[in-house]
């Protein structure tokens, strides 16, 4: 970057002094902490986007080129103004949209990745290299969920129109076993990684009693069968909770035997993501128009989180 800048056109030099001068670049990749970051350069930064936006308009020969350039000295600013390290690619494939990403447990360089309309990529590497898995997936398909077994990274499902399983870490697979149901959703009992359960937006709820083999509907007491996703209560895993798209969430504290809705302080109930604290118990459920809410009492009550109005889908 500091290359492109050192070329060209009195524009390009005009903005390269800008960000020379406060040591912007510098400090974007060594000082990412939000804080010391916008207290120093916040008001220099407003400045130097301004001139940048003045010295665009004159009419420079190449003047796409450098405010690509100008565009991605900013965003990296806004990163670290925003508390976050830059972002690289990652992969798989560059330029596909990655449907579902899991990683594994017990082994954080270990992640799989499904594609939109496409296959399944495996990175044991922490992202640096991808290898496409040998799952058949059907023409116009996508893989809606992938879990790793928490007691066995060597166990995976994966799952659209039904649910494959690998035993050796997707090298190869099983053949697809009912639920006959698009499944967006599974958790594995960390417990008895016999049990198994997978929901489905407009298919309810089904579990295995024996690590994915056979399945039935668990729908007891769940009036809406729109589900999006499944949690279990750290340290209880017979309790587990549900989101639907309509119905808000369920609870259930016999192994999803029943269900029953808790939604005290939900003022919506298009709940299209759930995510629980593994250290504290607390619920997180993202809504279709109201933002973010959170339970501290077992999905006794909730209370808004933030992101009032936002319209989420998921969220983990």
């Amino acid at each position: 970057m500091r290359d492109e800048f050192s070329r060209g056109s009195q524009t390009a030099q005009s903005l390269r002094r800008n960000l020379d001068e406060t040591g912007i670049l510098r400090q974007v990749f060594a000082r990412p902490n939000a804080e010391y970051f916008f207290d120093k350069w916040g008001t220099r930064l407003m400045q130097i986007m301004m001139n940048s936006i003045r010295l665009l308009k004159c009419g420079t020969p190449g003047r796409p080129r450098y405010f690509a350039v100008v565009l991605a000295a900013l965003a990296l600013a806004a990163s670290a103004l925003a508390g976050t390290n830059v972002w690289t690619t990652g992969g798989p494939v560059g330029g596909n949209t990655v449907w579902t990403m899991a990683a594994d447990p017990n082994n954080a360089s270990t992640l799989y990745a499904s594609i939109l309309y496409g296959p399944l990529y495996k990175t044991t590497d922490g992202g640096a290299t991808w290898s496409q898995l040998p799952l058949s997936v059907p023409s116009m398909n996508t893989i809606g969920a992938v879990t790793v077994d928490p007691t066995n990274s060597s166990v995976v499902y994966a799952a659209w129109y039904g649910i494959a399983k690998s035993t050796n870490g997707g090298a190869t697979w099983s053949g697809f076993s009912n639920p006959a149901a698009y499944i967006g959703t599974i958790v594995v009992d960390p417990t008895n990684p016999s049990l198994v359960y997978a929901g489905g937006n407009g298919y309810g709820i089904y579990k295995s009693t024996n690590g994915g083999g056979t399945w039935n509907p668990a729908n007891t007491g769940l009036t809406n069968n729109g589900v999006f996703a499944i949690v279990m209560a750290p340290g209880t895993p017979q309790t587990l909770y549900a989101a639907t798209d309509g119905g808000g969430v369920f609870k259930s504290t016999d192994g999803a035997a029943t269900w029953a809705p808790a939604n005290s302080g939900l003022a919506n109930l298009g709940t299209r993501g759930l995510t629980v604290d593994p250290a504290t118990g607390t619920l997180y459920a993202a809504t279709a128009g109201s933002g973010v809410y959170k339970s501290t009492d077992g999905a006794a009550s909730w209370t808004a989180a933030g992101l009032a109005g936002g319209n989420l889908s998921r969220f983990s």
